[in-house]
């Protein structure tokens, strides 16, 4: 090969595609123009019609184990204005007519078949 050769790996190239880069960003990664790459790249039946794959920067980590939560730190008491921490603050009121009478007037208004709107 002569000096001013660069020697482009497939494997590199689709590396590179996936991880996301444009075909822009590769090209200024080999320090060559779009139209370089156009030409002799991009025309290569293993890279014809290739493009960059979408990097999500959202990695969702499993902390749960079959039967609940393995993580102590986050149960809903470690979570602050979590169920069990607002539940706290209505505990001391008496809401077991409020819910009786609730349920009774659910019941009332529906009918079978009736949709609700």
């Amino acid at each position: 090969m002569s000096e001013g050769t660069t020697t482009i790996r497939i494997s590199e190239v689709l590396s590179l595609l996936d991880r996301g880069k444009s075909r822009k960003e590769i090209a200024e990664h080999f320090g060559k123009s779009e139209a370089e790459m156009q030409r002799s790249v991009w025309s290569h039946e293993k890279l014809k019609g290739r493009k960059a794959k979408k990097v999500h920067d959202i990695v969702l980590e499993d902390d749960v184990d079959e039967e609940g939560i393995d993580n102590p730190e986050t149960t809903d008491s470690a979570i602050p204005g979590s169920l069990s921490e607002s539940s706290e603050a209505w505990q001391g009121e008496d809401n077991s007519e409020s819910v009786e009478e609730e349920e009774e007037t659910s019941t009332e208004s529906s009918t079978p078949g009736e949709t609700w709107p």
